[in-house]
């Protein structure tokens, strides 16, 4: 069964209980317009959008309803969401919200073996995630997500709180009962 807007209404709670409110820690190149520490101006978080990734948005004051707006079109449409089961779609849109949309993407795609790596999720990925039980992406997802952290320059100031995030995201994207086959195909 498909992801439907409940299930956005689930990730997206999840993501802002994850990111929190307001913060414009000079220290976080995500606060800054240009991407990088003192580079263009330091406008900050909120819910977890940035200014990085939105230079030309006013954070501070971001309304709950427009991250709300920027994170339907902007990420969990991108990451074609509503076309994977629940518990997959919360994960991969989770993580998308800290890895970015093309970084989750391509996560996901190494995770499900998919043979093009682009950062853009379309009909064979769609095929490949579907093909599987969803615990089974669920886990291959999430464990790629955790080997890349460990595997980024930030990890030993950062590695902590995105594992965390990456146990949090497991948690949060509850299987269903109808979902809940493990790997081997028992019901768990």
């Amino acid at each position: 069964m498909s992801a439907s807007y409940d299930d956005f209404n689930t990730a997206f709670a999840n993501v802002v209980g994850l990111e929190g409110k307001y913060s414009c820690d000079e220290n976080d190149p995500g606060n800054w317009t240009g991407g990088a520490v003192n580079k263009g101006e330091l406008k900050g978080t909120m819910y977890g959008i940035s200014a990085a990734a939105y230079p030309q948005l006013d954070i501070a004051s971001l309304t709950l309803q427009k991250a709300k707006a920027i994170y339907l079109t902007d990420y969990w449409n991108k990451l074609r969401c509503s076309t994977l089961p629940s518990p997959v779609a919360i994960a991969l849109f989770c993580e998308g919200v800290n890895l970015g949309v093309s970084g989750a993407a391509k996560v996901f795609q190494r995770s499900l073996k998919d043979q093009q790596i682009d950062g853009n999720i379309g009909q064979i990925t769609v095929g490949l995630a579907t093909s599987q039980p969803p615990k089974e992406v669920l886990c291959n997802f999430l464990t790629q997500c955790a080997y890349d952290y460990t595997q980024m320059a930030n990890f030993k100031i950062d590695g902590k709180g995105w594992l965390s995030r990456v146990i949090k995201t497991a948690v949060e994207a509850q299987l269903t009962p109808a979902e809940n086959v493990g790997i081997t195909g028992v019901k768990a």
